[in-house]
């Protein structure tokens, strides 16, 4: 049975044969929240393990719903670690994918409410307010269904017209264990390719296909039913997993807690001259 999962620390067991040349896996332990780097340095690694070649990030944490202290820790070492995928200069574009009409889909469209624009900030309302802004533009563009463009096609345009050094791209992801549901973040510096996950691939945003760096940020909000229902045949998983997927029944209140998780690592990673308290004050 073929996996659906968008996380890189869940294909692993794919890469046995694989030597430290193909690829590398590290774990450190940072405040109570588990960090896996998984580094996939060859074509034949990414094509074993199933992801593209690249750096993928997996902060693993208890339930944000009951330990605040933890969600701005997290958004810090998220932040942190989102600055060092990114070039140093230059403006970026932050996009926040999915469906804000299907909660498990919305935490693109929810994190990039709290995302600081400054593009249109000019030097003299920099120079009035005392403070320096990188140049950030954040859109939440929608699903096919609802646009009748593919997001490709809008990132292009919006590469193309802004000029940005990089894009940022926030999703929902598919994990293939329950346990993962909100309690996960990925960080890659692969790209993405929206939906891929759930068997709904769309159009790979990817430096490959936008000329620019692209770090895609990821939250597990749905596993497959396919991989929970072992007892069945193996054909009645395959009609199952063609329609349906399940989440957590306290998935509205994951969204909107790290939805603002997110938002904040974000925001301390492309303004890291602004504290917490100061963004708060200046999203709020």
């Amino acid at each position: 049975m073929d996996i659906r999962t968008d996380l890189a620390i869940e294909w692993l067991d794919m890469a046995a044969g694989l030597g430290p040349d193909d690829w590398q896996q590290e774990e450190t332990v940072e405040g109570g929240i588990t960090l896996s780097t998984t580094r996939i340095r060859t074509q034949a690694a990414a094509e074993r393990i199933g992801k593209p070649v690249g750096q993928y990030l997996t902060a693993s944490f208890s339930n944000l719903l009951h330990d605040a202290a933890q969600n701005t820790a997290l958004a810090e070492l998220l932040g942190e670690h989102l600055k060092r995928l990114l070039p140093e200069k230059g403006g970026v574009l932050v996009l926040g994918l999915g469906n804000p009409s299907i909660t498990p889909d919305a935490v693109g469209p929810r994190a990039v409410e709290g995302v600081m624009a400054t593009r249109h900030i000019g030097p003299a309302l920099e120079k009035a307010m005392g403070i320096s802004f990188r140049p950030v533009s954040a859109l939440a563009p929608g699903v096919l269904g609802q646009t009748g463009v593919e997001v490709q096609e809008i990132a292009r345009a919006l590469v193309r017209d802004t000029a940005p050094a990089a894009l940022v791209v926030i999703d929902a992801l598919a994990a293939k264990a329950t346990q993962r549901l909100g309690r996960t973040v990925q960080l890659s510096d692969a790209g993405i390719v929206p939906g891929s996950g759930v068997g709904n691939a769309r159009s790979e945003l990817s430096q490959n296909t936008l000329g620019i760096p692209v770090v895609a940020m990821g939250v597990p909000t749905v596993v497959d039913v396919g991989t929970l229902v072992r007892e069945y045949t193996q054909e009645d998983i395959e009609e199952e997993r063609s329609r349906m997927m399940v989440t957590s029944k306290e998935i509205d209140q994951i969204i909107a807690r790290i939805s603002k998780v997110l938002a904040l690592a974000v925001n301390r990673a492309l303004q890291p001259h602004l504290s917490a308290e100061d963004i708060a004050l200046l999203t709020d």
